[in-house]
């Protein structure tokens, strides 16, 4: 079984969001990050998460390690430090287990690991009493479904997937900027 799928699809394809281009001249709070009347709105609208595009050096902080422990210390400074660390989790677990190659199947000697990983990640970020939750950075409706479907003990890959779309949208609009902004500033 392909454990990567899952998902609605849409009878016309759109094109590719470039949030960059469409973001909004009050995006910024004047410390790199939204404000909170933006973030609410952004929460709970059907924010097309799946479908953006980001620079190419956002996309380069999560495949370089040395970036990422770099940008993960910067986090700490936008109190962002939960949703990276589930982003790198996840990320890991994608690559691990081939979750990202729509092609490949999980081996079946995999699955009970796999599983016992995505319980673990549910249980971290999305349950009651998390140790680091994201429920607030999540939209309700995702939220919901992680939350239900931790109490029930199915560890959904297609909602995990839905997470990471939303979770590296929030990085990207909470600490990208001021962290961009350091880097060009130390040139």
């Amino acid at each position: 079984t392909n454990h990567a799928g899952g998902g609605a699809f849409s009878a016309a394809p759109r094109p590719p969001l470039d949030l960059a281009a469409s973001r909004p001249s009050s995006f910024s709070n004047g410390e790199g990050g939204l404000t909170q009347a933006h973030s609410n709105r952004l929460r709970h609208f059907a924010f097309p998460y799946k479908e953006i595009v980001y620079p190419e050096h956002f996309e380069h902080i999560f495949a370089d390690s040395l970036e990422l422990a770099t940008f993960r210390t910067h986090c700490i400074a936008s109190f962002t430090v939960p949703a990276c660390l589930f982003y790198e989790r996840a990320i890991a677990l994608h690559r691990r287990y081939g979750l990202d190659n729509p092609t490949r199947a999980t081996p079946a000697h995999q699955i009970t690991q796999l599983v016992d990983e995505l319980e673990a990640l549910y249980a971290d970020y999305f349950s009651r009493g998390a140790s680091l939750p994201l429920f607030g950075v999540l939209t309700d409706r995702t939220a919901q479904k992680l939350e239900n479907s931790f109490a029930r003990r199915e560890m959904r890959v297609d909602l995990l997937n839905d997470a990471m779309a939303e979770i590296k949208c929030y990085l990207y609009l909470w600490a990208y900027p001021s962290y961009a902004a350091l880097l060009s500033s130390a040139l």
